[in-house]
């Protein structure tokens, strides 16, 4: 299938074919024992972003979460989160940096494209709080579909430049 894709006449047809064998492929993961497994070999102690990140994973698996919903100034907090294997998706609303330094969100939305299961929202605005902007992430998750009224969904954001991990219900 890869050589249809790179030169062949049917390379949409190839692309699709391959994305419906991943996702029959990731239906018979078992996410929490791949966690289990994970967090086997973790060193430890963990840093304190990454404690927040696998904590949140075991969370939505324990609330059967539809999403987990975080902030992006850099994404290394979605990197971490996707790195812990989820069941669920994970939404993440790439936001410019609280500081004011230059910063392309758009840039960042790109390069967390290639972590698995990370779905990228961009805003260069920036709401007063990051719960503000944790809520607007979960709006547009909801506005595309991702997840429904009366639904979980476990949200990671800073405040004071410390990690906090929520569970909320999308309304």
């Amino acid at each position: 299938l890869s050589g249809e894709t790179a030169a062949g006449n049917y390379a949409v047809e190839a692309i699709s074919v391959m994305a419906d064998i991943c996702q029959e492929a990731e239906a018979y993961v078992d996410n929490v024992a791949t966690f289990k497994n994970l967090m086997d070999h973790q060193s430890f102690p963990m840093g304190t972003v990454e404690t927040v990140a696998s904590s949140a994973v075991r969370s939505s698996h324990k609330v059967s979460a539809s999403l987990i919903v975080c902030l992006a100034e850099s994404g290394s907090t979605a990197r971490l989160i996707a790195k812990y294997r989820p069941a669920c998706r994970i939404v993440c609303l790439c936001i410019p940096y609280r500081d004011g330094r230059a910063h392309d969100p758009e840039s960042v939305a790109r390069r967390l494209k290639a972590n698995r299961g990370v779905i990228t929202f961009v805003s260069q605005e920036l709401l007063p709080t990051p719960g503000e902007n944790l809520a607007a992430c979960v709006e547009l998750a909801k506005q595309a579909g991702l997840c429904k009224v009366g639904e979980r969904v476990v949200g990671v954001h800073d405040v004071d430049l410390s990690p906090v991990m929520k569970i909320m219900t999308v309304e």
